[in-house]
């Protein structure tokens, strides 16, 4: 970063929100304040730079407007969304679960839509084998590290815009709008990677409902249903065939993303519960080893 970044201070601020990425004050009413737990400056200008390419590509997102110093850490002040999630309103009128399901579907399937021609974001490809090179020889051995990536050669590079963890408590609604935010890891490839972190997101954290309930703000029951409501309305204008496809590689899928999680949470990894190691380890990547052949066949099918 060749210039001084302008400092802030958060000691008259409001914090509205926190989260595992950081957290969210309040400046006025236009602006918000996200100070980031652990970022360098070369990536708080590239999240400013994905959100700038969002805006430029017509996805419906925050505006952001400056990177910022805050004591010893990061921030970027974005347009403040003056609305409620799409998770606290389904919490409170769970009678509209329907509508609301169908436009989570509508905005997912319109994400994946915009144009994102000339791009400089990451492809999410390369940015999975970038987790597997870091997880190889401290948690996997090279033969599934190898594995992992002639799994990740098959899957197609794709060109949706990609947010990489959809769902109702990463989605406001203003005036009537819904818009996405939290966009910290949206990069560019195909929709199988959205539609798998929404089914794990939803399906697969509902067995934890202290962490679904923080995440979505929703209950497992009522994240089910709006989730399989959203699904059905993506895949509504889609071939029976390519539904049935996508449907059964989003399962074969989620043991594959789960493991990818030790290289996406990076350091933190060294941290994790023994158990949730020999989840991952011993459980689902000895799965993928036997289903490998199977699922890469089911992969080239995918356009």
């Amino acid at each position: 970063m060749g210039y001084a970044l302008k400092e802030m201070s958060i000691e008259e601020l409001d914090l509205i929100a926190q989260g595992g990425t950081g957290r969210i004050y309040r400046i006025n009413d236009e602006q918000i304040l996200k100070v980031f737990n652990d970022i360098t400056p070369e990536e708080l200008e590239k999240q400013k730079a994905t959100a700038v390419e969002l805006f430029k590509a017509m996805v419906p997102t925050a505006i952001s407007f400056e990177t910022v110093r805050v004591g010893d850490k990061y921030g970027i002040v974005y347009e403040f969304l003056n609305g409620a999630s799409v998770g606290k309103t389904l919490a409170q009128h769970p009678e509209r679960v329907r509508e609301i399901g169908e436009r989570m579907g509508t905005l997912l399937k319109e994400q994946h839509e915009a144009s994102m021609e000339n791009t400089t974001l990451e492809y999410m490809n390369d940015r999975v084998n970038g987790w597997i090179d870091r997880i190889e020889n401290r948690f996997i051995n090279s033969k599934d590290a190898k594995m992992l990536r002639e799994i990740v050669k098959a899957i197609p590079r794709g060109k949706c815009m990609l947010h990489c963890d959809f769902h109702e408590g990463n989605v406001m609604i203003q005036s009537g709008e819904y818009l996405l935010v939290d966009i910290d890891e949206a990069c560019i490839g195909h929709p199988l990677y959205d539609l798998t972190y929404h089914y794990i997101n939803h399906e697969i954290l509902a067995k934890t409902p202290k962490l679904l309930l923080r995440s979505t703000g929703l209950t497992p029951k009522l994240a089910k249903q709006s989730a399989r409501i959203t699904r059905d309305t993506y895949f509504r204008a889609m071939d029976i065939r390519q539904e049935v496809l996508y449907k059964d590689l989003m399962t074969g899928f989620v043991p594959f993303l789960l493991v990818m999680n030790l290289g996406r949470i990076g350091e933190k990894a060294e941290y994790m519960s023994r158990s949730s190691l020999f989840l991952l380890t011993r459980v689902f990547l000895p799965l993928l080893r036997l289903k490998k052949r199977r699922f890469i066949r089911h992969l080239n099918c995918l356009n």
